[in-house]
């Protein structure tokens, strides 16, 4: 389970998109906020993520990037999706207290211009893990979206994700060097019934697939749906994704590319 870093010269021409400016009269707006973050100094921390490029199936057609900047002030995070024309289609604006994300807007593009959509706000337990996630959006209020459940060792057992009708469970095992060994989904009160079961797979301690059957049941001879490889410094520069709905076939593959580690 798993999870880029950037630099602008002229961010706002590099995103190619217009945000308008408040009145003086009013307090600044989610979009007020962005627009500062975009004229801010960049840095190039060695080793951060800077870009992923995903591909359609097992071609070269780029079907998107994202592109990550990171201020120099540092605890920010501003990321960047492209399309396969480029154009953009939304930023990720995300603030930091230490390794952990605190809280993260979303925006989306509406003629040309950057428009608020949602927010993830984290809350963390005693040991610094996440503990809860709330999010709220233009069209519905703050609400709880997950809440995080851990072991004795502080390993992550499940996720509880409430809906309408009751709470989708995402639930982790772990063998005895701390590795998840796998996931599925179930329905709280319903946890007999599993779909979406992925098998880990490692090699030399790196996680290199996660493995399911047909309709993501568990079975003999099991397929890979996610594939992941690994540069000399144990970081994934590529993954592959496959589909067992309409026979077994490659979906989408992606590059990943980091300062000062790799270019492109």
């Amino acid at each position: 389970m798993t999870v880029k870093n950037l630099f602008f010269f002229s961010i706002l021409g590099l995103v190619s998109c217009e945000i308008a400016e408040s009145p003086d009269s009013l307090p600044p707006t989610l979009e007020d906020k962005l627009a500062e973050v975009m004229k801010m100094p960049m840095d190039s921390p060695s080793g951060k993520l800077r870009r992923v490029v995903v591909y359609g199936f097992d071609s070269d057609q780029i079907f998107s990037t994202r592109e990550i900047y990171y201020p120099a002030i540092g605890n920010i995070s501003l990321h960047i999706l492209r399309d396969k024309n480029q154009d953009t289609l939304a930023i990720g604006l995300n603030y930091y207290s230490g390794e952990n994300v605190e809280i993260s807007y979303s925006f989306d593009f509406q003629e040309g211009k950057a428009v608020w959509q949602s927010t993830k706000e984290y809350q963390f337990n005693s040991e610094n893990l996440v503990d809860k996630i709330f999010h709220n959006s233009s069209n519905s209020e703050r609400k709880l979206l997950a809440q995080y459940v851990y072991n004795s060792q502080n390993l992550l057992t499940q996720i509880e994700y409430p809906f309408v009708n009751g709470v989708e469970l995402q639930v982790y095992e772990y063998d005895s060097l701390g590795r998840i060994t796998s996931e599925w989904n179930s329905v709280q009160g319903q946890e007999e019934s599993k779909y979406d079961f992925l098998v880990y797979r490692y090699s030399e301690g790196l996680l290199v697939a996660k493995e399911s059957g047909f309709r993501g049941v568990f079975k003999e001879d099991p397929l890979d749906l996610f594939q992941y490889f690994y540069d000399e410094q144990g970081k994934v520069i590529k993954q592959k994704e496959f589909a067992l709905n309409f026979g077994y076939q490659q979906v989408a593959w992606s590059e990943l590319f980091y300062h000062g580690v790799n270019s492109n």
